[in-house]
């Protein structure tokens, strides 16, 4: 017992110290990196897709979410009226679907959640990426047009 929690303690000083070294290799070509403007204007058209899908994927959790609501109202409907008749599988068919339009339209509700967060992270995302863009352009030289290649075409 004592032998095995040795070699796994030693085992997982090497898994760190390999984790280590590699990311000392790896730093400097990271950190040196310079986002370009068109890697920037790339993550903006990225984020933008984003945004639209996202923007498209709440809008159909809301119809779903709306959908799930007028099955609520109809199961309670239909098991107000197996009530009133005294028809008991009836009313376990309206409980039943009641208790699933109850659970999908919490799982829908719940997935808007995550979407609109989404949705705040890319406008973020996309207010750095534009802020960044603009710093960008604004400090770089113009760049250099070869006049006579476009015109020969």
């Amino acid at each position: 017992m004592n032998v095995t929690r040795t070699r796994r303690s030693w085992m997982m000083i090497r898994a760190v110290v390999v984790m280590l070294t590699l990311s000392l290799f790896f730093m400097p070509a990271v950190s040196a990196a310079e986002p370009t403007p068109e890697l920037l204007a790339g993550a903006m058209d990225k984020l933008l897709k984003m945004k639209t899908e996202t923007a498209g994927e709440i809008q159909k959790l809301d119809r779903a979410i709306e959908q799930n609501n007028r099955t609520i109202a109809k199961a309670e409907d239909i098991l107000r009226q197996a009530q009133a008749k005294g028809n008991a599988e009836a009313e376990r068919i309206g409980r039943d679907a009641r208790s699933k339009a109850l659970d999908a339209r919490g799982k829908n509700e719940a997935a808007r959640i995550v979407a609109v967060r989404r949705l705040q992270r890319a406008d973020e995302a996309l207010a750095t990426v534009k802020d960044r863009l603009a710093r960008e352009t604004a400090d770089s030289p113009p760049p250099k047009i070869n006049c006579e290649a476009r015109l020969k075409n």
